[in-house]
């Protein structure tokens, strides 16, 4: 087998690999913290060119933000909330 004929099997498994990732019935496992990093503005300056001004950040700080995930015992397929119930602060998917 050359490798054009290893490139076109590999190219047709891939394919039904992702046909049964689209057609899985998800079962998810365990919720897990899982949180994420965004930059947040924390100070901003005012900027102007003639008579139009704006407001412009003047630096960034990396906040943590609460989320939790959950992964498909099956596919691999994670899914991620940052919602919250009101009563124990369970995370809701």
């Amino acid at each position: 087998m050359n490798l054009a004929d290893r490139k076109v099997e590999l190219e047709r498994e891939l394919a039904s690999v992702k046909r049964e990732m689209k057609s899985c019935n998800h079962e998810w496992g365990e919720t897990k913290y899982d949180p994420k990093t965004v930059k947040e503005p924390y100070g901003y300056k005012l900027v102007g060119q003639g008579s139009d001004t704006w407001f412009e950040p003047e630096g960034y700080r990396d906040v943590e933000k609460k989320r939790w995930s959950q992964t498909c015992k099956k596919c691999g397929d994670k899914r991620y909330t940052e919602q919250t119930r009101p009563t124990g602060f369970e995370p809701t998917f």
